[in-house]
């Protein structure tokens, strides 16, 4: 177990089976593998060892959490309908206006790599060649897998109005089985890819993709939306939406 500001984090089993579970208050934005729980769990040291119960989580001997009452949310990203896109592709002006303002992600060469291949990308109907990608970057969730998960959500969005997109979608969830996803990044990295070829994704990132729907106008929202998906991580917000918005770019237009 593994401690973070608004939770905790918990590894069932050992790599290659092995996965995480988030145990977070409602600060911190929910992702695909995430529990938000009333209380700050941080009683529990890092290490302690955890395992589930029927009815119960339990970490250490001193502290369970119950299972019920609990709630299931959809962490699921709608397409976009066709007659939605003029209002995307105008929304997007503010997403590229907002790219445009940010400071360099990082300086890491391999960081700065990554955005050249963002920027450079061609990856409406073909997948960009993943074995360049995943795992390239630094961080928990390497700058790589971010850019591709914001790829995957653009994808996702785009279904209804672009089908050619789930040739791509089937296409990426057959190559991350290929190349063994989970020996060529991080435990976390390898998760996050996975939910979303599976169509789950960070809770900002969902309502991203429902704000950018929206007749413009409506800018605040829209601004806190990508305030939020620019929250995640040190870096990771930041390649999120790089990657969302280099497929948006060709797809809202094309």
């Amino acid at each position: 177990m593994s401690a973070f500001r608004q939770g905790v984090n918990i590894q069932f089993d050992p790599p290659p089976q092995a996965r995480v579970v988030s145990l977070q208050t409602q600060d911190a934005p929910l992702h695909p593998w995430s529990i938000e729980v009333p209380l700050h769990v941080q009683k529990a040291a890092i290490g302690t060892p955890c395992w589930t119960e029927p009815d119960q989580l339990r970490l250490g001997e001193d502290l369970a959490l119950q299972w019920s009452p609990s709630t299931i949310r959809s962490l699921a990203i709608q397409p976009w309908k066709r007659v939605e896109m003029q209002h995307v592709h105008d929304n997007m002006q503010s997403v590229h206006h907002r790219l445009a303002d940010l400071p360099q992600a990082s300086s890491d060469w391999m960081d700065e790599r990554v955005s050249t291949m963002v920027r450079s990308v061609n990856a409406v109907k073909t997948l960009p060649p993943l074995a360049e990608w995943i795992g390239s970057g630094g961080g928990s969730t390497p700058s790589g897998d971010d850019a591709l998960l914001g790829m995957l959500a653009a994808w996702t969005a785009c279904l209804g109005a672009h089908p050619a997109c789930h040739d791509t979608l089937v296409g990426f969830r057959d190559a991350i089985h290929d190349i063994r996803l989970w020996e060529r990044t991080t435990l976390a990295s390898a998760q996050m890819l996975e939910a979303g070829a599976s169509g789950s994704f960070p809770e900002p990132l969902c309502a991203l993709t429902s704000s950018l729907k929206c007749k413009p106008g409506d800018s605040i929202t829209l601004e806190r939306a990508m305030d939020r998906v620019l929250e995640l991580g040190a870096s990771s917000g930041q390649f999120f939406l790089m990657g969302f918005a280099a497929i948006l770019e060709q797809l809202t237009i094309g």
